[in-house]
């Protein structure tokens, strides 16, 4: 842990953020490296912080959805050369730049900024775009967006009893071998596996 994100981590009152999310916070900080880039200075894998933390992977996202909505984290998601998924770097308070005072030359004091944009608390402008294209966004512009493949849906999937299945194909005759062929049959099953077959008689 950096001396940078501990005492930074000191300076956050207990009622910002719920137990959990202080739990994953700590062990943040703890992986915090202050000689790296703040952009990189903190990638613990999601693994790592179940593990430290006890929570679940569900505990672990919403307690960093916690932390990201009170500000005191912002996550940078990256991907490797191949496309797979690149680690998370975490950059925390300690390293994020003061939120600026809203002014008239950032666009948001109290003249509104840039002409063409609204002053913070303004309410939005309703009106209608700017573009001059018809609105038309798909090709089938109706009240589906959805395009037709040309299959039916199935409704109800036919599922016949066994009994109604046989019923439909007559009556099944099950013949049924002789006292002789039985007979066979076990002196055959004696010849071959004569430990199995116990004679009587």
């Amino acid at each position: 842990m950096s001396h940078k994100a501990s005492n930074w981590l000191a300076t956050i009152p207990a009622e910002a953020i719920n137990a959990g999310a202080f739990r994953v916070l700590f062990h943040l900080c703890d992986a915090h490296n202050s000689l790296r880039d703040p952009e990189t200075a903190c990638f613990p894998s999601q693994e790592r912080l179940r593990a430290a933390t006890g929570l679940s992977n569900g505990g672990l996202n919403n307690a960093l959805n916690a932390l990201e909505g009170a500000a005191l984290i912002r996550r940078r998601r990256t991907r490797n050369a191949d496309g797979t998924r690149g680690p998370t770097y975490y950059i925390l308070g300690c390293d994020q730049e003061p939120a600026q005072a809203p002014t008239p030359q950032n666009g948001d004091g109290p003249e509104g900024g840039r002409p063409g944009r609204r002053a913070c608390g303004q309410p939005v402008d309703n009106s209608s775009a700017n573009s001059k294209l018809r609105g038309k966004p798909t090709p089938n512009s109706g009240l589906s967006q959805l395009q037709p493949s040309g299959v039916e849906p199935v409704i109800d999937p036919l599922k016949e009893p066994l009994r109604a299945r046989s019923a439909l194909s007559g009556p099944v005759d099950i013949e049924r071998p002789s006292a002789e062929r039985r007979a066979a049959v076990v002196e055959e099953m004696a010849r071959k596996y004569p430990a199995l077959v116990r004679r009587v008689g």
